[in-house]
């Protein structure tokens, strides 16, 4: 006769497996920016952190429903309860941290709702040592939006996703501004196709922009606003007359 056992999975094992998984870079953010969209943001803001002697961090912000407490918790869960969703971009609970993990060595979120703040993280150790999501208070919050020059964006609700230490595409410390300008620039083909049609000014449902912030001065680089790359969208059909 069979019995039954509970077999835990070899977290440091499984940490390494998740990151493994396929994603490139633009279409990590793409993951994050259809979460936007779920959550009816009209404005995305992919920042790139610049840190001397480090890897970039990226965070992409918007102005969407933003979530409670109870609902990030939700939503930091692997295989968040959203399948009955059928109208979501986001349907089976994993790309936020997938898409995320597959990039970054950790994800934190920060998202205000009815003018309540309230964050949480997936840490590198808190993976490895079980899957523990580290919960962050108000002041953690607050002083984690200002280390990415975002103290100010989230007014009403909205949430804030920063991915640290880049470990695929973050390290470039002989000219990170040049490095972070050609990811820009791809980001900016990719991102103008895969979401043309919500920045097609006709029917105009989002706005992305791109720049780049140095944390140690706290400035801003200059923002590349998303334009529509439409692949029907052809002058002239092409054909010969």
């Amino acid at each position: 006769m069979s019995i039954e056992e509970k077999l835990p999975p070899n977290f440091s094992k499984l940490d390494i497996a998740l990151r493994s998984i396929g994603y490139s870079f633009e279409v990590a953010i793409a993951d994050i920016i259809d979460n936007a969209i779920d959550a009816q943001a009209k404005n995305v803001l992919v920042r790139f952190i610049i840190k001397r002697d480090a890897p970039l961090d990226v965070v992409i912000s918007d102005d969407g429903w933003g979530m409670d407490k109870a609902t990030l918790k939700e939503a930091m869960r692997f295989g968040a309860d959203v399948s009955e969703q059928l109208d979501r971009l986001g349907k089976f609970g994993l790309g936020l941290k997938l898409a995320s993990l597959s990039q970054a060595r950790e994800l934190k979120v920060y998202s205000l709702q009815g003018g309540k703040l309230c964050g949480r993280g997936w840490l590198e150790e808190g993976i490895t040592r079980g899957f523990t999501s580290s919960v962050f208070d108000q002041g953690e919050c607050e002083a984690g939006l200002q280390q990415v020059g975002l103290q100010n964006n989230l007014e009403r609700a909205g949430t804030a996703v920063l991915w640290s230490r880049l470990y695929r595409v973050g390290h470039s410390h002989s000219a990170p501004e040049e490095h972070v300008q050609r990811l820009i620039h791809r980001l900016k083909d990719y991102l103008g196709l895969a979401f043309h049609r919500f920045l097609e000014r006709q029917a105009k449902q989002i706005s992305i922009t791109i720049d780049m912030f140095d944390a140690e001065s706290g400035k801003t680089g200059v923002p590349v606003f998303l334009k529509a790359l439409d692949p029907f969208g052809y002058g002239s059909t092409g054909h010969k007359s």
